[in-house]
């Protein structure tokens, strides 16, 4: 057990809070100590010290119009705004309306006829991406919080950090995925 708390009080989370903060600082970390979700618990935001272009990838056969609120809304919303889009598609011809609303929307559009297949189209899509960092994003997703981009950058430009994701909500907010830990074989 590394921590047992009796009750917490205002006082006992303010000192929870200055012990983290205080942490921070001895590790020479830039950021900031917010209140968690829970009552007692707490995040750390860590500062932006990279402005890198990020390449948004996303694979799509059009999704029933889903792309256009995936687009849309990562638009209208990311604060952080240093970003291209870079889709790649093979919307059948019957559905070309969303092949030229992509062309006019996207930054850089990749044409296929192959069928669909997420991890080809992906890397199909990466040798016309310009960015410092790739971030792989299905065209039904809708953008929900403006720093979604701001915090998975803080985490991807830790040297130590290879790769993250972000929580996935399933339409009625329950979490679809929160992450998970990548442990030595055999662990789990």
């Amino acid at each position: 057990m590394l921590c047992e708390r009796g009750e917490t009080n205002d006082d006992a989370g303010k000192h929870d809070q200055a012990a983290l903060e205080r942490a921070l600082q001895r590790r020479a970390i830039a950021g900031e100590v917010h209140p968690g979700l829970i009552t007692g618990t707490y995040r750390v935001k860590r500062a932006l010290t990279t402005k890198g272009l990020v390449s948004i990838i996303i694979p799509t056969c059009a999704a029933q119009g889903m792309i256009k609120t995936c687009i849309e809304t990562l638009r209208r919303l990311t604060a952080y705004k240093n970003y291209e889009i870079v889709c790649i598609e093979n919307i059948p011809p019957a559905d070309r309306k969303w092949r030229t609303w992509l062309k006019r929307n996207a930054d850089r559009v990749v044409s296929t006829t192959e069928p669909y297949n997420w991890s080809r189209f992906n890397n199909l899509a990466v040798t016309a991406a310009q960015g410092e960092f790739l971030l792989f994003l299905n065209d039904d997703i809708e953008i929900l919080d403006p720093d979604w981009l701001d915090t998975l950058l803080a985490e991807a430009q830790r040297p130590e950090v290879g790769a993250v994701g972000p929580l996935l909500l399933y339409p009625d907010r329950r979490v679809q995925h929160a992450g998970l830990f990548l442990a030595a074989m055999g662990q789990g």
